[in-house]
């Protein structure tokens, strides 16, 4: 069996992006962030994440039609939200 260690990560000096948005694009993803389930276990677990911070944190990227953006048993390392536009899952 392979040995794995592991330290809890020291977030206290972590500082977030922030990338410039538009005032719509920001209230989409305030709203999205807030509705959100995994945000929501986490408030309702006494937690407050700082949701300005999450939205300025939020890269804007767009895909061409046709572009692969996740396939099946990649690592679930981003959040996405749909500004305009169809996704297909497959």
């Amino acid at each position: 069996l392979p040995k794995v260690q592991a330290k809890p990560l020291d977030l206290s000096q972590f500082e977030a992006p922030a990338w410039k948005k538009q005032a719509e694009q920001k209230q989409l993803l305030k709203t999205t962030a807030q509705q959100n389930f995994i945000l929501k276990d986490f408030v309702e677990k006494g937690a407050k994440p700082d949701i300005r911070k999450l939205v300025k944190a939020f890269e804007n990227v767009e895909y061409k039609k046709g572009q692969t953006i996740a396939a099946t048993g990649d690592v679930g390392d981003h959040f996405y939200v749909v500004e305009s536009g169809q996704v297909e899952l497959e």
